[in-house]
């Protein structure tokens, strides 16, 4: 029996404690609510703001509130007009959003959108508590909407790194081998909105990841090669952060590689070729201002390319400033197999 009797005297003894502290969350809540309140039947934006701000007070460890979720809760359970005030609204659906119960959030979102259809902070809101709650096409949808609405990329862009990371992690069921990931297709109309050159090149090293991992699946790996190479060469074009460029170009240089064996047919009608993928690294390895090149033998193997696809003066370019920097045998390769009225 002394088991259950400290069980049962223990939690009279919780009871006990609890009851003093409600009523001290009930003596700083009073004030709170009261000023919320006649915030809300006056329509007093600064009231609203500074009542709110001693709202956020009450959250904490140690304070009334555990998170601005719980914090949410209770201003819902407020008497009229305050959970209809368009303040309250906006500052729970963003509660929720940063409490992680995006499911929550939705239903908070939508209406103020529909009042304020061109509002970019709401769809970008409600493009995360879709992506919280595993709606990825209406989560995509509302990020579309948050950039034409003129989102800043701080609402949006990690959002959507957080959504194509979920996809890599646990790719939907059913998800094909012979497409590319999800996380390289779902993203890509929000790309033609947003560059976002930072999640490009995440992709771009999760496809490498993936493709090293799939070593012994040759038709799995065309794909992703195939995909890879596509990515290499959009991601080139944009404004990299200090210091990628040099980084993509290894990569790049590293799938120019791979392709060479890569059967025709892998590649997606439009795709990107190994010419395309050889020509980023050539203009990605360039010195600007300075002789030589980071991936010399790149020029080579571009030079090669073009002679295979009948560009010869391109293909007696390239070959003979590989040729300026060392010998190489692919560039003397390419001279040779030169039509005889093509350069010198």
């Amino acid at each position: 029996m002394r088991g259950p009797v400290l069980a049962i005297a223990a939690l009279l003894a919780a009871l006990c404690l609890a009851r003093p502290a409600r009523g001290a969350d009930e003596e700083v809540t009073e004030p709170v609510k009261a000023a919320l309140v006649a915030a809300a039947r006056s329509n007093d934006g600064a009231a609203m703001t500074k009542a709110l701000e001693a709202a956020n007070a009450l959250v904490g460890p140690t304070a009334t509130f555990p998170d601005v979720g719980a914090l949410a809760d209770w201003l819902g359970t407020l008497p009229p007009p305050v959970p209809g005030n368009r303040a309250i609204r906006a500052r729970r659906g963003w509660m929720y959003v940063v409490a992680r119960r995006g499911a929550e959030s939705i239903d908070l979102l939508k209406p103020l959108l529909a009042e304020d259809p061109k509002n970019a902070l709401f769809r970008s809101y409600l493009g995360e508590a879709y992506r919280q709650a595993g709606d990825l096409p209406n989560a995509l949808a509302a990020f579309a909407e948050a950039l034409k609405a003129g989102a800043r990329d701080d609402a949006v862009v990690p959002s959507v790194f957080k959504l194509l990371f979920d996809l890599r992690s646990s790719p939907p069921a059913g998800a094909r081998a012979d497409v590319a990931p999800a996380y390289v297709t779902a993203a890509t109309s929000l790309f033609a909105l947003n560059p976002m050159p930072e999640v490009r090149l995440s992709i771009v090293a999760w496809l490498v990841g993936d493709l090293d991992r799939a070593k012994g699946d040759a038709a799995r790996a065309n794909v992703l090669l195939a995909a890879l190479a596509g990515e290499v060469v959009a991601t080139a074009r944009l404004a990299l952060p200090d210091g990628e460029a040099t980084k993509l170009a290894t990569k790049a240089y590293d799938v120019a590689q791979r392709m060479r064996d890569l059967p025709r047919d892998a590649l997606p009608a439009g795709g990107a070729t190994r010419f395309d993928v050889l020509a980023v690294v050539v203009r990605l390895g360039e010195r600007p201002g300075a002789e030589g090149h980071d991936l010399p033998e790149a020029l080579a193997d571009l030079a090669e390319e073009a002679l295979a696809k009948g560009r010869y003066v391109l293909a007696d370019q390239l070959a003979r400033r590989r040729l300026a920097i060392s010998d190489s045998p692919t560039a003397r390769r390419v001279l040779r197999g030169l039509p005889p009225d093509v350069g010198d």
